[in-house]
Protein backbone atom coordinates (compact mmCIF):
# COMPACT_ATOMS: atom_id res chain seq x y z
CA UNK A 1 0.00 0.00 0.00
CA UNK A 2 3.02 2.56 1.23
CA UNK A 3 4.81 1.35 -1.50
CA UNK A 4 2.87 1.90 -4.70
CA UNK A 5 1.93 5.73 -2.84
CA UNK A 6 5.74 6.40 -2.60
CA UNK A 7 6.22 5.26 -6.57
CA UNK A 8 3.52 7.44 -7.36
CA UNK A 9 4.32 10.67 -5.55
CA UNK A 10 8.22 10.20 -7.26
CA UNK A 11 6.95 10.15 -10.15
CA UNK A 12 4.22 12.76 -9.92
CA UNK A 13 7.73 14.95 -8.49
CA UNK A 14 9.49 14.31 -11.58
CA UNK A 15 6.72 16.81 -13.01
CA UNK A 16 6.45 19.35 -10.56
CA UNK A 17 6.59 19.75 -6.73
CA UNK A 18 3.13 18.87 -5.43
CA UNK A 19 2.19 15.15 -5.25
CA UNK A 20 -1.52 13.75 -4.57
CA UNK A 21 -1.86 10.33 -2.67
CA UNK A 22 -4.97 8.88 -0.86
CA UNK A 23 -4.24 6.22 1.34
CA UNK A 24 -6.49 4.61 4.21
CA UNK A 25 -9.23 6.37 2.21
CA UNK A 26 -7.44 9.99 3.30
CA UNK A 27 -6.44 12.21 0.54
CA UNK A 28 -2.50 13.82 1.33
CA UNK A 29 -1.33 16.09 -0.68
CA UNK A 30 2.78 16.22 -0.47
CA UNK A 31 4.56 18.96 -1.67
CA UNK A 32 8.69 19.31 -2.37
CA UNK A 33 9.97 22.04 -0.06
CA UNK A 34 13.67 23.58 0.04
CA UNK A 35 14.77 22.43 -3.30
CA UNK A 36 13.63 18.74 -2.18
CA UNK A 37 15.31 18.95 0.99
CA UNK A 38 11.76 18.10 3.11
CA UNK A 39 8.32 17.44 2.53
CA UNK A 40 5.26 19.34 3.53
CA UNK A 41 2.56 16.66 3.99
CA UNK A 42 -1.12 17.98 4.38
CA UNK A 43 -4.28 16.53 5.09
CA UNK A 44 -8.00 18.55 5.96
CA UNK A 45 -9.37 16.97 9.67
CA UNK A 46 -12.10 18.97 9.76
CA UNK A 47 -14.50 21.05 7.28
CA UNK A 48 -17.16 23.55 8.96
CA UNK A 49 -20.41 24.21 6.86
CA UNK A 50 -21.42 27.57 9.02
CA UNK A 51 -18.87 30.11 9.58
CA UNK A 52 -16.08 28.91 12.02
CA UNK A 53 -16.43 30.06 15.81
CA UNK A 54 -14.48 32.94 16.94
CA UNK A 55 -13.18 31.04 19.51
CA UNK A 56 -11.13 28.77 17.20
CA UNK A 57 -10.38 31.00 15.30
CA UNK A 58 -8.82 32.92 18.05
CA UNK A 59 -6.59 30.06 18.73
CA UNK A 60 -5.20 30.47 15.18
CA UNK A 61 -2.31 32.75 14.45
CA UNK A 62 -3.01 36.00 12.16
CA UNK A 63 -1.36 33.31 9.14
CA UNK A 64 -3.96 30.31 10.27
CA UNK A 65 -2.00 28.91 12.18
CA UNK A 66 -1.99 26.94 15.24
CA UNK A 67 1.85 25.10 16.41
CA UNK A 68 1.35 22.26 18.23
CA UNK A 69 3.27 20.20 20.42
CA UNK A 70 5.80 18.59 18.10
CA UNK A 71 8.19 21.02 16.34
CA UNK A 72 7.15 19.79 13.02
CA UNK A 73 3.65 19.40 13.10
CA UNK A 74 0.58 22.42 13.35
CA UNK A 75 -2.71 22.84 12.27
CA UNK A 76 -3.93 25.41 9.53
CA UNK A 77 -6.55 27.08 9.38
CA UNK A 78 -8.44 28.38 5.80
CA UNK A 79 -11.17 30.53 6.16
CA UNK A 80 -12.00 30.63 2.33
CA UNK A 81 -13.37 26.83 2.48
CA UNK A 82 -14.01 26.68 5.98
CA UNK A 83 -11.31 23.69 6.53
CA UNK A 84 -8.58 22.58 9.24
CA UNK A 85 -5.70 20.83 8.02
CA UNK A 86 -3.04 18.47 10.04
CA UNK A 87 0.37 19.88 8.36
CA UNK A 88 3.49 18.30 8.64
CA UNK A 89 7.25 18.48 7.84
CA UNK A 90 9.44 15.89 6.90
CA UNK A 91 13.06 15.26 5.42
CA UNK A 92 12.79 14.27 2.28
CA UNK A 93 12.81 10.20 2.20
CA UNK A 94 15.32 8.77 0.27
CA UNK A 95 14.31 5.84 0.43
CA UNK A 96 10.95 3.50 0.77
CA UNK A 97 11.70 3.00 4.46
CA UNK A 98 12.08 6.43 5.47
CA UNK A 99 8.59 7.03 3.79
CA UNK A 100 7.03 4.08 5.36
CA UNK A 101 8.06 5.68 8.88
CA UNK A 102 6.73 8.81 8.37
CA UNK A 103 3.48 8.11 7.45
CA UNK A 104 2.79 5.90 10.12
CA UNK A 105 3.55 8.72 12.49
CA UNK A 106 1.67 11.19 10.20
CA UNK A 107 -1.66 8.93 10.22
CA UNK A 108 -1.00 8.29 13.94
CA UNK A 109 -1.38 11.97 14.29
CA UNK A 110 -4.26 12.11 12.07
CA UNK A 111 -5.97 9.40 13.74
CA UNK A 112 -5.84 10.96 17.29
CA UNK A 113 -6.91 14.65 15.71
CA UNK A 114 -9.99 13.36 13.86
CA UNK A 115 -11.30 11.09 16.47
CA UNK A 116 -11.04 14.07 19.20
CA UNK A 117 -12.55 16.47 16.67
CA UNK A 118 -11.76 19.24 19.40
CA UNK A 119 -13.78 22.48 19.07
CA UNK A 120 -9.47 24.07 19.56
CA UNK A 121 -10.55 26.65 21.90
CA UNK A 122 -7.19 27.78 23.46
CA UNK A 123 -7.61 26.62 26.77
CA UNK A 124 -8.10 22.92 25.53
CA UNK A 125 -5.32 22.81 23.13
CA UNK A 126 -2.16 21.03 23.55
Amino acid sequence: MYYKCFLSLLAQFTSGTQGLITLEDQEIRITSRAGNLRWELSSKIFNYSEEIPYEMMESFSSTGRLQLEAANLYLQLTREDGSVSLIMWIPSPKKYTEFKAWMERYFEALSLWKRSRPDLRSEEVI
